[in-house]
C-alpha cells in the first residue's frame, strides 16, 4: 500500500504564519520546508502504515512558472512541484483545480490507497467525495490553531465533513521548523507623512490610470471597485439634453431609467451589501443575512496585520504604502481581509466590515507613525 500528500502551499504558508505571528502574511515566517516535509511524511506513514509515493506541492507563479524558491522545493527528493498561475492581483488560479484533478486521478488509476490533503479550501469538497467513491481514503492534514493545538486552522466545514478524517500536524514539527522572519526594516522607516494636496479618491486614481494607459472610453471606475470601498454605486446614466423636451426635475424617459436606491431587503443592518465570491461579489437577495463583526476584532486585526507586515516590508513597499494612501497595496489588503476573516471565522466579510477594517488600518498606521516620533 502507498500514500501521497497533497500540499496547498497557499493555505500551508498562511496557516503557519497565522499560528506563529497572528497574521496570514507568508513573508512573516521562515520555513524549513525540506525538514517539515519529512516530518509530515513520518506522521502520515505512522497513521496509515503505508509506503510513501510522493509529496505533491501546489503553488502559484507568474505565468505558471516557478521562482527560485519554488524550484528548490521541487528538487527535494520525493517532491513533485505542481504550478498554478498568479494573476495581476496576486491571487492563485488553477491551484485547487490541479489538486482536485490529481486527487481524482489517483483514485481512478489506484495509484495510492491513502491521500492526505493539506488544505482548507471548500472548493476541494467535491473532488474529495469523487475520489472516495472510487475507493480512495482521503484525510485532511491541517495546521493546528495558535490558541488551541486540538483545533484545525482554516478548514472549511464542508471539506472537514466530506473527508475521512481531519488530522492535526504535530505542533512540535511546526515549532522546530518554522520561525518568525527577522526584521528587515527599522520601525522608524514606517514614516507615513501626509502627502501635500487633497487625497486621491478612487475616481481620480481611475482617471489617472486611464489617462496614463490611453483608455479614455470610460468616465467612471467600475462598480465593483467602488463597492470595495463600501459605497453603493450605479451605472453611469447618459445625459438627456433639455432640447429634447426633458425639463429639469421631470421624470426621464423610459430609455434612460433613473437609478433606484437599494431596498431594505438588500442591505444588512449596517447598510452595506454582503459579499460573496461565489456570485462575483454580490449575493442574491435570499442570501443576505446580518453578520456581526465586533469593532474590537476589526481594530485588533488591522493592528496585527500592520505590525507583522512592517517587520518584513522593504523600503520600496513602505514608500508605496505612503504614496498610495488611501489605497492599500493589493498584497497587504488581501492579507488584511484574510486575517479578519480568520479571526471571525467568516468566509465572506460584509462590505461594511471591509470598509471599517481599511479605515482602522490607516488609523493604526498613523498611531505607529506617532509612536516612532514620540
Amino acid at each position: 500500500m502507498r500514500y501521497a500528500i497533497l500540499v496547498d502551499a497557499g493555505y500551508f504558508y498562511a496557516a503557519l504564519a497565522t499560528r506563529m505571528t497572528g497574521s496570514s502574511n507568508r513573508a512573516a515566517v521562515n520555513v524549513d520546508e525540506e525538514s517539515l516535509i519529512h516530518r509530515l511524511m513520518d506522521q502520515a506513514q505512522a497513521e496509515c502504515g503505508a509506503e510513501p509515493l510522493r509529496v505533491l506541492w501546489y503553488d502559484g507563479g507568474t505565468n505558471g512558472m516557478p521562482d527560485i524558491h519554488q524550484r528548490r522545493i521541487g528538487n527535494f527528493d520525493g517532491v513533485k512541484l505542481r504550478m498554478g498561475r498568479m494573476n495581476s492581483y496576486g491571487e492563485q488560479k488553477g491551484v485547487d483545480l490541479r489538486l482536485g484533478l490529481d486527487l481524482v486521478l489517483m483514485a481512478v488509476h489506484h495509484t495510492v490507497e491513502f491521500a492526505y490533503v493539506i488544505s482548507g479550501d471548500d472548493d476541494l469538497t467535491e473532488a474529495v467525495e469523487d475520489a472516495q467513491q472510487l475507493g480512495l481514503r482521503v484525510k485532511v492534514l491541517a495546521v493546528p490553531s495558535a490558541d488551541d493545538d486540538a483545533k484545525p486552522f482554516g478548514v472549511a466545514q464542508n471539506l472537514a465533513l466530506a473527508a475521512d478524517g481531519v488530522l492535526l500536524i504535530n505542533p512540535e514539527s511546526i515549532n522546530n521548523h518554522v520561525l518568525r522572519a527577522a526584521r528587515v526594516t527599522a520601525p522608524m522607516k514606517l514614516h507615513v507623512s501626509p502627502i501635500p494636496g487633497p487625497r486621491p479618491t478612487p475616481a481620480t486614481l481611475a482617471k489617472a490610470h486611464r489617462e496614463a494607459t490611453g483608455d479614455i472610453s470610460r468616465s467612471a471606475p467600475s462598480t465593483p471597485a467602488l463597492e470595495e470601498f463600501g459605497a453603493p454605486t450605479y451605472a453611469s446614466q447618459p445625459r438627456v439634453p433639455i432640447s429634447q423636451g426633458v425639463e429639469a426635475g421631470s421624470t426621464p424617459p423610459a430609455s434612460v431609467p433613473s437609478p433606484k436606491p437599494p431596498t431594505d431587503s438588500t442591505y444588512t443592518s449596517h447598510g452595506r451589501l454582503a459579499y460573496s465570491s461565489s456570485t462575483d461579489g454580490i449575493v442574491q437577495p435570499h442570501e443576505f443575512e446580518e453578520i456581526d463583526v465586533p469593532e474590537e476584532t476589526i481594530r485588533e486585526a488591522a493592528r496585527r496585520t500592520l505590525s507583522v507586515w512592517s517587520l518584513t516590508a522593504s523600503e520600496e513597499e513602505l514608500d508605496d504604502l505612503r504614496r498610495g494612501r488611501p489605497i492599500i497595496p493589493q498584497d497587504v489588503d488581501r492579507i488584511l481581509l484574510a486575517d479578519l476573516a480568520n479571526a471571525c471565522d467568516i468566509y465572506d466579510l460584509p462590505l461594511w466590515a471591509r470598509k471599517e477594517l481599511r479605515n482602522e488600518f490607516w488609523t493604526s498606521v498613523d498611531e505607529m507613525t506617532a509612536d516612532t516620533h514620540s
